[in-house]
């Protein structure tokens, strides 16, 4: 029986692999670049290169002059809009033949959440507006964002050195929990079973982001790639699974008590007005409460290495003299300082720290690109490479774009545009933005205008980088 089992699965692993190159060889009549390695895992094995260099894992498309481009990864094909124009009209194209693809590795931490929810589905836009409205009042998240700041460095103050993660960490962590969950971030614990297979008792949010970053390196090994397992096979897998199994646990545990902020419970009564399922409710929650965590403490990290690289001190005076008559509390008008938006939109352009979720192709399509056409097949993985559009002259029209330069964000109108899309555009275009740039904005300008002296100190890394696959880390002195 194991015997004709083996064939069995040798001749449909066969099939996929034919499947595959006839794809591979469909779209390369077209004149879409497909960028291979090896047969079949193609440049998943370049991921290894990826980590040595600190690199954004879409840095490995070259920018080329063309619409589009592609990889083998796992077991399908991966095209990637390139440029301003295939950029918009992948987008134009979400929701009606591009949907959210139902294999992302993110689902395990939110199986039923808005961001694994079809276009298509009923409730979709309502969720997404609740969720938006939640955090549209900001007035809470400035004062939240205050205090959690100045507790901190009233605690790492006597300190000479401090560990940049270790402080970014905390602040993060403790301004998204008490914005989201009041003071119970501190009070709820989960057991988490860290990679040495130990038990530990961590604080929910604190775990949330270490098991977000664990499934994004877990879903980028070869094997996972080519087989998407519906359960635990591995020890990793295991360990993966059952933190997430405590996570939503004590997450549903929360909500039971009755815990959480104004945004919470504005959340859990309106999906309660649209009778959505507490399953829904949860998973929603703990997207909405992670979402963008790891994010923030690289784009924190990017600009405070960007303002001590003596090559943008110019920046840093720039910036402090900007800032020296604002008032402390005055965010509306640290929200329109414009060196600063100038630094955080050039590190959000320059790093691209994160490439949004992915995207599946639900129909055949013609897809039109000035005029040309390119028949895309229906199970074929599509979505704007941000990293390689953030760095295509062709379309930002500006000077070298593989140099740092907050200039090209002074006097020119870019967001918004079809080339910056740091936060998405179209249907799928992140909600979080406004909460996120909040958070950013407040530690930078506290940070300076308290810490103007601060020094780096030590980085771990030559390669310098600060991507989801980073490995960067470095010290600061006051």
């Amino acid at each position: 029986m194991i015997y004709y089992i083996t064939i069995i699965l040798s001749l449909l692993f066969i099939v996929k692999i034919l499947k595959l190159l006839l794809l591979c060889r469909f779209y390369q009549k077209q004149e879409i670049k497909i960028i291979t390695s090896y047969p079949i895992i193609g440049s998943e094995l370049q991921k290894i290169k990826i980590f040595e260099k600190n690199q954004n894992q879409h840095s490995i498309i070259p920018v080329i002059d063309s619409d589009l481009i592609g990889i083998i990864s796992g077991m399908n094909i991966q095209l990637f809009g390139i440029n301003k124009d295939s950029c918009r009209e992948i987008y134009n194209q979400q929701g009606v033949n591009i949907d959210r693809s139902s294999s992302s590795a993110f689902k395990k931490l939110g199986q039923r959440s808005i961001s694994h929810t079809s276009t298509f589905e009923p409730l979709f836009k309502i969720r997404k507006n609740i969720l938006i409205n939640s955090i549209k009042d900001i007035s809470n998240l400035i004062q939240i964002s205050y205090k959690h700041f100045d507790i901190l460095f009233e605690e790492y103050k006597l300190k000479e050195v401090i560990n940049i993660t270790n402080l970014l960490d905390t602040f993060i962590q403790n301004v998204c929990g008490d914005y989201f969950w009041n003071e119970s971030n501190e009070r709820y614990i989960v057991k988490y079973i860290d990679k040495n297979f130990e038990l530990r008792n961590t604080l929910v949010i604190k775990t949330l982001m270490i098991c977000f970053q664990d499934i994004y390196f877990d879903s980028k090994k070869i094997l996972n790639q080519i087989i998407k397992f519906p359960f635990p096979l591995t020890k990793e897998s295991y360990r993966i699974h059952k933190n997430i199994k405590n996570i939503c646990n004590i997450f549903k545990q929360m909500i039971d008590d009755n815990e959480g902020s104004e945004v919470v419970k504005y959340i859990i009564n309106k999906y309660k007005k649209h009778e959505l399922s507490i399953d829904i409710l949860l998973d929603d929650l703990i997207v909405t409460t992670s979402s963008g965590l790891n994010i923030i403490k690289l784009t924190l990290m990017s600009i405070l290495w960007y303002l001590y690289d003596e090559k943008n001190l110019f920046w840093k005076m720039k910036f402090l003299k900007e800032i020296q008559m604002i008032d402390y509390n005055n965010y509306e008008k640290i929200a329109k300082c414009q060196i600063l938006n100038a630094f955080i939109y050039e590190v959000l352009r320059y790093e691209s720290s994160f490439s949004l979720l992915n995207n599946q192709v639900i129909n055949d399509f013609d897809l039109i690109i000035n005029s040309k056409k390119y028949k895309i097949k229906k199970g074929t993985m599509i979505m704007p490479n941000a990293y390689v559009i953030h760095h295509n002259n062709s379309s930002w029209k500006t000077h070298n774009l593989n140099i740092f330069d907050p200039t090209r964000f002074i006097g020119h109108e870019y967001i918004g545009t079809d080339f910056f899309v740091s936060f998405g555009k179209s249907i799928r275009q992140c909600p979080g933005k406004k909460y996120s740039l909040t958070i950013i904005r407040i530690f930078t300008y506290l940070f300076l205008s308290k810490y103007p002296n601060f020094k780096l100190e030590k980085c771990n890394n030559k390669n310098i980088g600060f991507s989801l696959y980073s490995n960067i880390d470095f010290n600061i002195t006051i």
